[in-house]
């Protein structure tokens, strides 16, 4: 039997993402579709039986008003809720930019081999920008993540400083707190286990995927879908070692089994879709949007 439960949710479609704009920390709103988008998915956890102890959202509205919209349309309006910018996307260098645009000022070729790797980062948005973050009163005081480059909040990120900070939080915040909560439950004798809630964007969650299922390769990693506003979840044993709950797949393709689908490399997560046609965005939008 599992102990804890992980739920990874990205946000609806934003402008932006409607658009086929970089966001990175952009703070921009949902669309229509992407409301839409977030009240399926509640529906989907309450079909599902999920009823997390606790929510964590980045500092963002999209993925803000996600997390609301799902937690009302699955009648758990009341569970506690915390936001923090350790949750927030990529910050991406090329924030307000189209795919078109960043070409023209940085060449397409360039723009891809930031797009595909790990560790570059483009260049940071010009200070004091529309995209600059640190223009942000939300991010002043609040915990900085130890010394980086450019100072916090960032002005630009590789894939592994996203990852790094994701995984901070998750090991600073979010796991001693699951540990905890199931402590106090009956003196840690439950049933069911703890289940957590994180509503973030779709770098933020690869990179919790990538580290949970210690999948290090950049060509695999860029592999993962991860799908607007479709719950996927991790169930992990009383150690967090994650527990398979369906079979795998060797298959470079995403295989649909039981209901759920089973990413590639033996992946431990779950995707449960809506009893609707999918909404699985190609790998251009998903290197372009980075929401």
């Amino acid at each position: 039997p599992w102990s804890y439960r992980l739920v990874l949710l990205r946000h609806g479609e934003s402008t932006w993402n409607r658009d086929n704009r970089y966001i990175g920390w952009t703070d921009v709103p949902l669309t229509e579709k992407g409301e839409e988008e977030a009240r399926e998915a509640g529906r989907v956890l309450k079909e599902h039986g999920i009823v997390p102890v606790h929510v964590y959202t980045s500092y963002l509205k999209r993925a803000i008003k996600t997390a609301w919209i799902a937690l009302l349309s699955s009648q758990l309006t009341y569970l506690p809720s915390t936001a923090t910018g350790e949750l927030n996307e990529r910050m991406w260098g090329l924030a307000g930019l189209t795919p078109e645009e960043a070409y023209g000022k940085y060449t397409e070729e360039t723009v891809k081999q930031w797009a595909k790797s790990l560790s570059l980062a483009p260049p940071p948005v010009e200070p004091g920008s529309e995209v600059d973050p640190q223009r942000e009163e939300r991010y002043r005081g609040e915990w900085r993540g130890g010394e980086r480059e450019g100072g916090w909040p960032p002005r630009t990120e590789s894939f592994v400083d996203t990852q790094r900070r994701a995984v901070g939080y998750w090991r600073r915040v979010m796991r001693p707190y699951m540990e905890e909560r199931r402590r106090r439950r009956d003196g840690g004798r439950i049933k069911g286990g703890v289940t957590v809630l994180v509503v973030s964007h779709a770098n933020l969650i690869r990179s919790f995927m990538a580290h949970l299922d210690d999948v290090r390769d950049a060509e695999d990693v860029w592999s993962f879908e991860v799908p607007r506003a479709v719950p996927i979840v991790y169930h992990f044993d009383r150690h967090f070692r994650p527990l398979r709950t369906v079979g795998g797949s060797s298959v470079p393709n995403v295989e649909r089994e039981e209901g759920g689908v089973v990413l590639p490399y033996k992946m431990t997560s779950k995707f449960l879709w809506p009893q609707t046609e999918g909404r699985e965005e190609g790998w251009a939008t998903q290197m372009t949007s980075n929401s």
